[in-house]
Parts: structure tokens; C-alpha cells; sequence
């Protein structure tokens, strides 16, 4: 008599659940990247060897994922060194402007398997791509990895034996979700959804999917760098964060752009409120339906505050959270707009070398549209602001992703000048719209004509 083979391993995280019931749906293509330049002259092998050191402090780095006959999910497989694709590239011959598209173009790629890169620039510049599966790690977490195979290349890494490992948290989880000990925490989800009301803005805020695979592009929203400055001192003004005014923003357009209905947005929560998980690798993030009670006669000042009340609310109950307690009719409901955001400290300095993260960037679950706000926290204390607008090429053409871009720029602008206004009397139209209304009414032409208005007519 035949045995089925056997698989030692863990359950996958209800976060690795979601990812992987999107990359299954052929929905999108997940991931994350992180891309860093380097000043300095930098060993390719003593950087190598880091990162094989941070793979034995992260079990989540050894992490393969198998899939058996008749199970309907797959087991995190731990294994005892990490597999993973090491790649160096001389690109001293290139110009700068293609060495930059090469580096950027390489940090776009999802990948199967953890991925590092080494191009080497000059004599004494690199760049550093780092490139992760969704299922391993999302955005925050790359950011904790990369900072510690940096902080590792300058001596300044610990070895831990009481690293929290990702499996466990995984457990943790799951037991959020399953045990009957924390009933109350998947009680508040049904209770926020069972209104006819919400039930109604989250079956109209959903994507319809066509079938098509989602492709990624972006945007930067140049306005929020531009305005960094007064963002902060605003938000220090209203005891706020950035996060705040800015997901009020978004909120702001998602409304003008639904006819006065509010859209329920999916809130990109961290998932890492303790402490022992705050700079862990892994797939922590998770979407979860926020929906905000305003409506355009809301002041700009008001619907900062709700937007905050809302997502802290959300992100304190985010580990109770699965659709399947708010009864979408889809078996992989996506929202359309989505919002997220990260703290980023770029720049780590070294004896000789100086490393600077110049870009993080990161998939793990679908939308249509979602802007993602950066939090750079430059060297000497300082911090700014920055903004990126990803959008589905498949459904939106670059002018109008731009459009929408300037759009929410030309809101950011309006909310600052105006706290006090409806956030419905905002300015929305952007200069490349104003432009092209202007030229559309721009039909003045001078009366010459003898002729009368009516013989104008009948001559034409």
C-alpha cells in the first residue's frame, strides 16, 4: 500500500493567503524592490556574504513555498540556506541617464526568488538592486532588510537568537482569525460592514476584473514633494501626521470622482504595531476596507480628522480582518482605490561609504488606483515628503493617469490654502486640464465680414 508523500512545514499567514489567491487569479503581479546607491568603493563579495548572514537570521528568507496534491494552499518550507540569485553588471560604459534607466528598469521586475544586483557605475559609485516574491516580504519589511545587510557591511549588525520569526507570526495570525478567543476582534468587521448603506459603497467601490492581467505603472505626484514643508507644518498645526492629510486628499478626489458617493478605499496597514515586529521581514501589510463619513460639504480640516479616527480605528483591528466576515460577492474582492504609506531612512554612512536608499517600491494585493506616500527621513534630521500615483495601464492611458495626478496635487494646493472650505468647493482642474479647456474655448476670431450673421450661415 502507497503513503501520500509528506510536507514539513507552516501554515501560510492570511496575508500570504490573500497574495497568493491574487497571484493565482492572474489578477497581478506582486513584489517588492528597493533600489540603493552607493558612494564609495563597495565589495561585491563582502556584500554578498551580508546578505547570506541576514538570510540565517531570517527564516523568511529560506522560505520556499510547496504545494502537495489535494491541499488547497501551499506550506512555508524552511530550508537551511537560502536560494537566492546574485547577479553583477559593469555598466562604467553607459551614460548616466541609461546607467539610471538599466538600475530602475531591473527594480521593476517581480521575481520567483529573492534577487540582489550589483551595477557598478564608476570607480567609486554602485547601485544596488534588491528584489523580493510578495510572499516573502512587502515594502516595510524590505526597507528592514535592506537597512540591515547595510548596517551588516559596516560591522554594525547583531547577531540575535531571539529574532521573532516570520512562521510564528504567521501562527499568531491565523489564531486572529480562527480562535474563538478573539471573537471580538472579527465581531467589530461585521458589525462596521452589516449596514445596507456601507454594504452598498463596498459592492460600488470594487473592481470588476475583465479578465486581463493588471499592469503596473506610475506617476509621481510632484506636488506633495513641492509642498512638504507646508504639509508638515500644517499637520503639526492639527496634531496630525502627513499620512492623515494626505489619505484626506485621496478621499477628497475618490469623492469628486463618484458622483458624491464616497468610496470605500482599501488602507494599506503596516501590521506591525508591537514592537517585536517592527522591523521584521515579511509579508505584514494588509489591505482592509476603510470608509469615511463625509460628503462634499465636509470642511478640509473635518475630513482630516475623520480620515485619521478611521484608519487608526482600522489599523488597531487589522489583524481580525478577512473579507469573508463582510460577504463580497467576488471570491477575490479588489477595491478600486487604495491608499499606503512608509517611513524611509535613507541614508547610512560608513567609514569611506555612503549608502542611500533612492527607492522602495511594493505590490501585495490588487487595486485599480493607489497612491502611496513616502516619508524621508534625510540625514542631519530632516524630513520630506513624497508621493507616487499606481495605476493599471490596462484600463488608464498615461495622460489620464497624469491628469488624475495633477488633479490631486491641484487638491493638496486647495487644502492648504483653504482649511476651512468644503472639501467640494476645492480646486481640482490641473494645469494640463486648464490648458487644454482653455484652448478648447479659446475660439475668438475677428469680425470681418460685411456680411450678416444669417448670410454667415447659409454661406457655410
Amino acid at each position: 500500500m502507497s503513503t501520500a508523500p509528506s510536507l514539513e512545514g507552516y501554515r501560510i499567514s492570511p496575508e500570504q493567503r490573500r497574495a497568493w489567491a491574487v497571484q493565482q487569479s492572474k489578477r497581478t503581479e506582486l513584489g517588492a524592490s528597493a533600489v540603493v546607491m552607493v558612494e564609495g568603493c563597495l565589495d561585491g563579495g563582502r556584500l554578498r556574504n551580508c546578505v547570506d548572514w541576514a538570510a540565517k537570521q531570517f527564516e523568511i528568507l529560506r522560505t520556499n513555498f510547496q504545494q502537495l496534491n489535494g491541499m488547497t494552499e501551499p506550506l512555508q518550507v524552511i530550508s537551511g540556506d537560502a536560494e537566492w540569485q546574485w547577479s553583477k553588471k559593469d555598466l562604467t560604459g553607459y551614460s548616466a541617464q541609461e546607467q539610471q534607466e538599466i538600475v530602475y528598469r531591473a527594480a521593476g521586475t517581480c521575481v520567483q526568488q529573492m534577487r540582489v544586483e550589483l551595477f557598478h557605475l564608476s570607480d567609486r559609485n554602485a547601485a544596488v538592486v534588491f528584489s523580493m516574491p510578495a510572499l516573502i516580504t512587502d515594502r516595510t519589511g524590505l526597507i528592514s532588510l535592506v537597512r540591515a545587510v547595510m548596517l551588516r557591511y559596516l560591522g554594525k549588525g547583531q547577531e540575535s537568537s531571539m529574532q521573532v520569526q516570520y512562521a510564528d507570526i504567521a501562527q499568531s495570525l491565523n489564531e486572529s482569525l480562527e480562535s474563538p478567543e478573539f471573537d471580538t476582534g472579527r465581531g467589530y468587521w461585521i458589525q462596521q460592514w452589516m449596514g445596507k448603506a456601507r454594504q452598498e459603497a463596498l459592492a460600488k467601490s470594487l473592481c470588476a476584473h475583465d479578465g486581463r492581467l493588471f499592469q503596473k505603472a506610475s506617476v509621481q505626484v510632484q506636488g506633495i514633494a513641492e509642498q512638504s514643508g507646508a504639509i508638515l507644518r500644517r499637520c503639526r498645526e492639527w496634531s496630525c501626521t502627513p499620512q492623515d492629510f494626505l489619505l484626506a486628499c485621496w478621499l477628497t478626489l475618490a469623492l469628486r470622482h463618484s458622483e458624491g458617493w464616497m468610496p470605500v478605499v482599501g488602507f494599506g496597514g503596516g501590521g506591525r504595531n508591537h514592537e517585536v515586529v517592527a522591523e521584521a521581514p515579511g509579508l505584514l501589510v494588509r489591505y482592509v476596507p476603510v470608509w469615511v463619513d463625509a460628503d462634499l460639504q465636509t470642511p478640509v480640516k473635518e475630513m482630516v480628522g475623520k480620515a485619521a479616527a478611521a484608519t487608526a480605528e482600522a489599523a488597531g483591528w487589522q489583524q481580525f480582518f478577512d473579507w469573508k466576515q463582510i460577504g463580497p460577492a467576488e471570491p477575490i474582492p479588489i477595491l478600486r482605490w487604495c491608499f499606503e504609506s512608509s517611513s524611509i531612512e535613507e541614508s547610512i554612512r560608513g567609514e569611506g561609504i555612503h549608502f542611500q536608499i533612492t527607492g522602495v517600491w511594493g505590490i501585495s494585493d490588487g487595486f485599480a488606483l493607489r497612491l502611496v506616500v513616502q516619508e524621508w527621513k534625510r540625514s542631519g534630521g530632516s524630513v520630506e515628503l513624497g508621493g507616487e500615483m499606481d495605476y493599471d495601464a490596462a484600463g488608464m492611458r498615461p495622460q489620464e493617469a497624469q491628469w488624475l495626478a495633477e488633479e490631486l496635487e491641484t487638491v493638496v494646493k486647495g487644502a492648504l490654502a483653504k482649511p476651512e472650505a468644503a472639501i467640494g468647493a476645492l480646486p481640482i482642474v490641473g494645469p494640463m486640464q486648464r490648458e487644454m479647456l482653455y484652448g478648447w474655448n479659446h475660439t475668438k476670431e475677428e469680425y470681418t465680414s460685411e456680411l450678416c450673421i444669417h448670410e454667415l450661415f447659409e454661406e457655410r
